[in-house]
């Protein structure tokens, strides 16, 4: 199975948006999920269905123990249980062939309004451990809390292949840094190959039909068969662009939406690209601020020079790796996406500082793990 990054920890900020107001009914359970799903025991359904759908906004739920479908080595917990939703691969022929969509579901504590739904983004990253976040709160006290693996991602199946474990690999020890002409031709060659691979190896098929759109639709199965009647969401990241697709779509069916770290609809991927560097950058410098006030920062004591100071570290590892107990070693693209990890959250700054001390001593241990 694929190892993913969760691109950061779950802060539930904004509670008093999501506990106003009020949700369906709670949902029922047990379906059949091959092919067109069975309706003869239909959910609790609440909203309205689509024509043409019917089958799969009335499934019924078989929730079970979610150790089959741990994809991502994260830990789920006893209290969170998973099914898999029936949808279409191509809602204009929903006759046609079905792949299954993973959920997962820890139960509110007290009295219920709802459930709330929630996508941590990437485009690409698993979202079934999300159910078990926010412990303790107003949020678990009063609303089922849902995570799901958008389609091809994860436990949902199919899921969205394209390279081997041991082609990953490869493609990890070979960071692209050649901005040259001829490096950058390279480069786009290798994104070509990639993208036959993708075809080849998942078919076009699916991969004509894992795009945001297909996900809101999907999004809007999974409120059904949980038996409320609005949606209630939490998006972070490219989740909020899954949010803002889904209020397009289905407006009369929110209730309620928490979209953190927010997304441009309207921005081209360059100018995307661009801004969430200048991002990193100035949670870099603060990191960096706040690395220089302690005795063990690898960076030094004057954050004007923690840039060429980081540079030191990880620009050796282009050429060779360092060592780490996992035989793979930690390259300079793991260096790199370890980094960027630590800097979704100041939680963890302790970690990437310890990563990088290590790795002043020749070790890259901690910071494969953030990676």
């Amino acid at each position: 199975m694929r190892t993913r990054t969760r691109k950061s920890a779950v802060a539930m900020s904004a509670v008093a948006v999501v506990l106003a107001g009020c949700s369906g009914p709670e949902p029922t359970a047990t379906p059949e999920n091959s092919a067109v799903p069975d309706a003869s025991s239909p959910a609790s359904v609440a909203g309205p269905i689509p024509s043409g759908l019917e089958a799969f906004y009335t499934q019924t739920l078989e929730w079970e123990s979610c150790d089959s479908y741990n994809t991502d080595g994260s830990e789920l917990g006893r209290a969170v249980e998973c099914a898999m939703v029936t949808v279409p691969l191509d809602y204009a022929d929903p006759e046609g062939k079905t792949i299954e969509v993973a959920i997962s579901r820890t139960k509110a504590t007290g009295e219920k309004i709802g459930s709330v739904l929630m996508n941590p983004g990437g485009p690409g990253s698993s979202g079934l451990y999300l159910a078990g976040q926010a412990e303790g709160t107003a949020v678990a006290d009063r609303f089922d809390r849902i995570g799901f693996d958008p389609r091809g991602i994860g436990a949902s199946e199919p899921e969205v292949r394209c390279l081997t474990s041991d082609e990953v690999d490869e493609e990890r020890r070979e960071p692209d840094v050649d901005v040259s002409p001829e490096g950058i031709a390279a480069t786009e060659a290798e994104h070509r190959d990639y993208a036959a691979q993708c075809v080849e190896r998942t078919g076009a098929d699916v991969l004509e039909h894992v795009g945001t759109r297909e996900v809101v639709r999907d999004m809007d199965v999974i409120r059904a068969v949980l038996g409320d009647e609005k949606l209630t969401y939490i998006g972070y990241s490219y989740g909020t662009r899954i949010g803002t697709a889904y209020a397009e779509e289905f407006p009369s069916n929110v209730r309620a939406m928490v979209l953190d770290g927010a997304l441009d609809p309207d921005q081209s991927p360059v100018d995307e690209a661009v801004a969430q560097g200048a991002a990193f950058q100035t949670a870099f410098d603060q990191f960096a601020a706040d690395c220089a006030q302690t005795d063990t920062c690898p960076l030094g004591t004057d954050p004007a020079q923690a840039v060429e100071q980081f540079r030191s570290l990880v620009d050796p590892l282009i050429d060779q790796p360092a060592e780490t107990t996992d035989p793979r070693g930690l390259s300079y693209d793991d260096a790199i996406t370890g980094a960027q990890q630590a800097l979704y959250s100041q939680q963890l700054w302790r970690l990437l500082r310890a990563g990088l001390n290590e790795l002043r001593d020749g070790r890259g241990d901690t910071l494969l793990r953030l990676a």
